[in-house]
């Protein structure tokens, strides 16, 4: 599907050499080419260069399993402005839940952008944690998220720690992606990030791609070149 789009023939590249660019963008991942849309949508004239066969990066679908498509690095998508969602990419809502956390005696956490649900999750382990869920969550630029967790929530009481359960499904957010732990300071920033994504106007809501995570790209390389941008793959 994805290596149907762009070709790196000697007739497109003889066009490359050719002619004098405005613009030449090295790497047809997401940013490069949402930056060659913005560029040749100014009216300049914009080539794209990408050394694998299949463009988008991290952001890339691929067969690895004859039949099976796979988003090889990024997963989820967010925080797309509205303006560059066009082209055919159909998004995929984490609804009702973003996140579900079983545990051990048959309970279960389920969190989402809905705030009565989170209550109501919540407060089946802990009604101050309930309480303490929605507020600010300023420290999380600075603080390693554990000390901001310990801050905000129950520490454990009993051998059966019910508030831990929050804490740990909050801590993965926070070092999802990331080579840090927990007790890095800053993490607490990564946990903020994954609060503020936003899907269609709807808040703290990451999605899925239709199509994996490569659709995400071949719609914005569609944008640019139906703005004019040359694109050209397997050119390093």
């Amino acid at each position: 599907m994805w290596r149907r789009q762009f070709s790196s023939s000697a007739t497109a590249i003889s066009a490359l050499k050719a002619k004098k660019w405005d613009a030449v963008i090295i790497g047809g991942g997401h940013n490069g080419l949402t930056a060659a849309a913005y560029l040749a949508r100014g009216g300049l004239s914009v080539a794209v260069l990408e050394r694998r066969h299949v463009l988008g990066g991290a952001a890339v679908t691929e067969e690895l399993i004859p039949g099976f498509k796979f988003s090889r690095c990024s997963y989820l998508q967010s925080l797309l402005r509205p303006s560059i969602i066009k082209h055919g990419m159909k998004m995929l809502k984490r609804v009702p839940a973003s996140s579900f956390t079983p545990c051990l005696d048959g309970r279960y956490l389920l969190l989402g952008p809905d705030k009565e649900l989170n209550r109501s999750e919540i407060s089946k382990f802990s009604l101050n944690d309930a309480d303490a869920y929605p507020r600010d969550f300023m420290d999380l630029l600075l603080s390693p998220a554990s000390k901001v967790l310990n801050n905000w929530f129950e520490v454990m009481t009993s051998s059966v720690a019910m508030s831990d359960v929050l804490k740990a499904t909050l801590a993965t957010d926070a070092v999802i992606g990331s080579m840090a732990s927990v007790n890095t300071p800053g993490s607490g920033y990564v946990l903020l990030h994954h609060v503020m994504g936003e899907t269609d106007g709807g808040r703290g809501v990451w999605s899925y791609v239709e199509g994996g995570m490569g659709s995400v790209s071949l719609a914005i390389s569609h944008a640019a070149k139906e703005a004019g941008a040359h694109i050209v793959t397997s050119t390093e």
